[in-house]
């Protein structure tokens, strides 16, 4: 990289904290083209973490720090993790329900209570919709529940 003029590495202690985990802080040459790229994509590059290949960026809207490979600043678009979690908690809020965690087996899927207090595995996406109006964010169980007493009113019952 001849020519490309190189910013020093600000971080001075031997490591950086990036949601609770310590990493290795390098010291080696930060070239100014992966700032501008970091600043073009609302992030701003704070140093290298744990090899020469991985940068820790900070994000402009809400300061929370992300580990990232530099081919990702520079070849695609880093996100910011918080940023998203933030927006699915406010979707969650705007159905009634509340995002409690991540589902650690399915990873398009958050886990949620909803508004009858029962909680279920639902798609972010299909959170998204729903906040959005385009549907509601259904209880299996009350729902099975609403139709046993829809089919006593008529005198059935449902089979299981």
């Amino acid at each position: 990289m001849s020519g490309v003029p190189a910013l020093t590495n600000p971080i001075n202690a031997d490591t950086i904290t990036v949601d609770n985990t310590a990493y290795p802080a390098v010291s080696t040459p930060i070239p100014t083209h992966w700032r501008d790229a970091a600043r073009a994509q609302n992030f701003d590059l704070i140093c290298r973490a744990r090899d020469r290949y991985t940068v820790v960026l900070r994000c402009q809207d809400c300061a929370s720090l992300s580990l990232v490979r530099r081919n990702v600043l520079l070849d695609h678009r880093p996100l910011c993790h918080a940023c998203i979690h933030a927006e699915r908690e406010a979707e969650a809020r705007a159905c009634g329900a509340q995002l409690l965690s991540r589902d650690p087996e399915r990873r398009h899927y958050g886990l949620y209570e909803l508004a009858c207090g029962h909680q279920v595995s639902r798609q972010f996406h299909r959170v998204s919709r729903a906040a959005a109006g385009g549907h509601r964010l259904g209880c299996a169980q009350c729902r099975e529940l609403r139709f046993a007493e829809e089919a006593l009113a008529f005198g059935w019952q449902l089979l299981p």
